[in-house]
């Protein structure tokens, strides 16, 4: 590993402090369900610090692991990085139907989008976002700034959107109930209904879909499976 490597295994050792991944990999067979999904929160976090070089340490436990509820668990978090690893991030994806309009923020009318649905499990839904919210700002991004012209916020927000990658978190600033909310979002890898979609209307190239990532994955499993078995 260098030392840009070393320098993160140590960070991430201080974040959890004396929880080191084999404690974490343990606790993935816990009893309690509660610790079993805390460890699995845990592991997810490390792996996604260390990205291609969590994955040798993933499958060993996977490997190892006798439970099939704790190896479903690391699978699903190999997957993820050899996917990644594999094909990349992929485009971001937030989750929500969007509609202009204009609100009032501190006594100024300014343009915003506002929430009209919030698709289930998307990342939206995961950090809190409702129907009624109006968003004002992305990171540095304000829809009010004269040098946006008169391009529509909505189209302002999925154009930066697309500039970003699944995983990565972006600010929004939201007004709800009259208040102004900054709320962070974990962008997740656009569906495959979305992709379509979206390629349908010649916005971006399709990609790989995740019925062909998971299909990778899979082969790349079964081939690191029968390397192992070959070595013994």
């Amino acid at each position: 590993m260098n030392l840009f490597g070393t320098i993160r295994v140590f960070a991430l050792t201080a974040a959890f402090g004396t929880a080191a991944p084999g404690d974490m990999f343990k606790d993935l067979s816990s009893d309690d369900f509660k610790v079993r999904e805390e460890a699995q929160n845990k592991v997810e976090q490390w792996a996604r610090e260390l990205s291609a070089e969590a994955i040798a340490p993933l499958f060993e436990q996977y490997k190892q692991l006798k439970s099939p509820e704790a190896r479903s668990r690391i699978e699903s978090i190999l997957k993820e990085q050899v996917i990644l690893k594999r094909f990349g991030a992929g485009p971001g994806f937030v989750g929500i139907r969007m509609q202009d309009g204009n609100v009032q923020v501190n006594g100024q009318v300014v343009p915003a989008v506002g929430v009209i649905e919030v698709v289930k499990d998307s990342a939206a839904e995961r950090a809190g976002l409702k129907i009624g919210d109006h968003v004002v700002g992305i990171d540095k991004v304000q829809f009010g700034d004269d040098n946006l012209g008169r391009v529509a916020p909505s189209l302002v927000f999925s154009n930066y959107v697309r500039t970003k990658a699944a995983n990565d978190v972006v600010d929004l600033k939201l007004l709800r109930n009259g208040e102004i909310l900054d709320v962070k979002v974990t962008l997740m890898a656009m569906p495959d209904k979305v992709r379509q979609q979206q390629m349908d209307m010649n916005l971006q190239d399709s990609g790989a879909t995740e019925t062909e990532k998971e299909r990778y994955f899979q082969r790349w499993l079964l081939q690191e499976l029968r390397k192992a078995e070959a070595k013994k």
